[in-house]
């Protein structure tokens, strides 16, 4: 009745192993049918046993002894995987429930000493049945989950990345930047805001086709990612226009950083045929707590450094 029957193999039986909880607790001499019972001589071999030996079932042999058996199960959570296998208690009858200072689902299952082996079998056999469906279950539900957090991470780096470039897009730039903007307000920090605009996107479009130009955007945002420090961010925030949150950083660094990438991309050569296209960009620098009190201040500062940038000669930064 408690046998394992597998289509096609040989029924196997259960390994049951009995732990005293503490030394003087006296183990049931069962035979139970369907069981190999395996008897630990004290609380520290039934531990080391547990780890080296695969069971069906563990039952701590309490007897009265429900202090003990609070103890060894501190000890079982400390060095055992928690569904290892099924943990049982076996209890006095004469223990009252009411008395256990244990939770009630710290044990699989609690057994009672005065049953007779054909229920304890019966009980045994069912408690692992149990035990076993309810982690397979909650198994699978652990990798459905997992299969959607990861889905629902995927999805979210896809909102808020640029198809093209790779970078961050315009949304989540306005995210970040209301976010670092109050950061630095309330903790008295800076932070600066670099607004690029890839030059001459429009006749690079009408001489050579919309493919160079795509190349020529891709270009300068790989420029700008490899050129930011691993703390700042780099988006695309329009067609032909990019940003870079410099965090911790004042106009004057923020300034050498965007000469920096307008020298970088200077030095930029694409090729068409046997036609060699230098591209540039323009750049406007503003921080704070200087150029505005608000992110939408620093912003429009930026940007307006940016188009006195492209009106006096394209291919420079300025701040």
């Amino acid at each position: 009745m408690v046998r394992v029957q597998a289509s096609g193999k040989t029924p196997r039986m259960f390994r049951l192993q009995l732990i005293p909880a503490e030394e003087n607790v006296p183990l049931p001499g069962w035979t139970l049918p369907g069981f190999e019972i395996d008897r630990a001589p004290n609380p520290t071999q039934g531990l080391e046993r547990m780890l080296q030996k695969p069971y069906d079932a563990v039952v701590v042999v309490a007897g009265s002894a429900l202090t003990s058996a609070d103890r060894l199960w501190a000890q079982l959570e400390a060095r055992l995987e928690p569904d290892m296998v099924p943990l049982l208690l076996a209890l006095d009858g004469a223990c009252h429930q009411a008395d256990l200072s244990l939770a009630p689902t710290a044990f699989d299952a609690i057994l009672d000493l005065r049953w007779g082996e054909p229920l304890l079998a019966q009980a045994l056999a069912l408690c692992i049945a149990r035990v076993r469906s309810g982690r397979g279950v909650a198994a699978i539900q652990e990798q459905v989950l997992g299969a959607v957090r990861r889905e629902v991470l995927l999805l979210r780096d896809l909102s808020i990345r640029d198809g093209m470039t790779g970078l961050y897009n315009f949304r989540f730039f306005r995210e970040v930047l209301a976010r670092e903007h109050l950061r630095c307000q309330r903790y008295g920090r800076s932070y600066a805001v670099v607004c690029f605009d890839l030059d001459h996107l429009r006749e690079l479009n009408n001489h050579y086709g919309h493919e160079m130009g795509t190349r020529a955007l891709s270009r300068v945002g790989l420029t700008l990612s490899t050129t930011a420090r691993a703390t700042d961010f780099t988006f695309r925030i329009g067609g032909d226009e990019f940003a870079s949150l410099l965090l911790e950083c004042n106009r004057e660094l923020a300034l050498t950083y965007a000469e920096r990438v307008c020298a970088a991309v200077r030095q930029c050569v694409l090729t068409e045929g046997d036609a060699r296209v230098a591209i540039s960009v323009s750049a406007g620098v503003a921080a704070f707590p200087g150029d505005g009190d608000s992110f939408e201040a620093v912003l429009r500062g930026a940007d307006a450094l940016l188009y006195r940038a492209k009106t006096v000669g394209r291919d420079r930064a300025m701040a």
